[in-house]
């Protein structure tokens, strides 16, 4: 549920707010349906009870948000951005370096071991090195960019289902994934981290 209302438009908690003409965005977004539904009634409740009003043909589920869509116990890219990305020309200096790295950083949750597989580019950033772009970073920005084109949804914690972390580690960098694993030994993704090691 969400409504936009302009840059001067503010957002109140609605414990503070009074009778007061005001105009509002909420997002309310939960794991489970139930509990997503029972928590949706709460909060139009509390809007009734404050005689705020909604526009309903403003009402949006799978919300767009911050790059981000919002869903039932998921968390996905925009598509909007993974075509962003896969359009992204092949930099040519170090600035176009750093646009990529820090648009597809922006989603590195998303990507296994982002920090290893994009180490070839970041390396190009080095004070000590020169630019020069060669098969190895041009691998690296294909790989990325690949993995771009269907990146997983990211499940929400669910408190009634087991965690389990899985670790990768090489010279390079060390990656993580922390994920949860169902009764029917299905395992979903809940964030991916990782980090590169600096050359010792």
């Amino acid at each position: 549920m969400s409504h936009a209302g302009g840059n001067k438009s503010r957002s109140y908690d609605l414990h503070q707010v009074k009778e007061r003409a005001v105009i509002i965005g909420a997002i309310v977004m939960n794991v489970i349906t139930e509990e997503h539904l029972s928590l949706l009634n709460e909060v139009l409740d509390r809007f009734a009870r404050y005689r705020l009003k909604f526009n309903h043909k403003k009402w949006q589920f799978l919300t767009k948000l911050l790059g981000y869509i919002l869903g039932p116990q998921r968390l996905q890219i925009d598509k909007r951005k993974t075509v962003t990305v896969n359009e992204f020309k092949t930099p040519e200096n170090e600035r176009d370096v750093k646009s990529f790295l820090g648009l597809t950083g922006f989603f590195r949750r998303y990507i296994r071991n982002f920090a290893k597989r994009s180490a070839p580019l970041s390396n190009l950033l080095r004070k000590d090195v020169s630019f020069d772009w060669n098969e190895e970073a041009q691998k690296a920005f294909d790989d990325i960019k690949n993995a771009f084109l269907s990146p997983p949804a990211l499940v929400l914690p669910d408190p009634n289902v087991d965690l389990q972390v899985t670790t990768d580690a090489s010279g390079v960098g060390i990656g993580v994934v922390l994920e949860q694993k169902y009764q029917n030994g299905e395992v979903e993704p809940l964030y991916f981290y990782s980090k590169k090691l600096n050359p010792s």
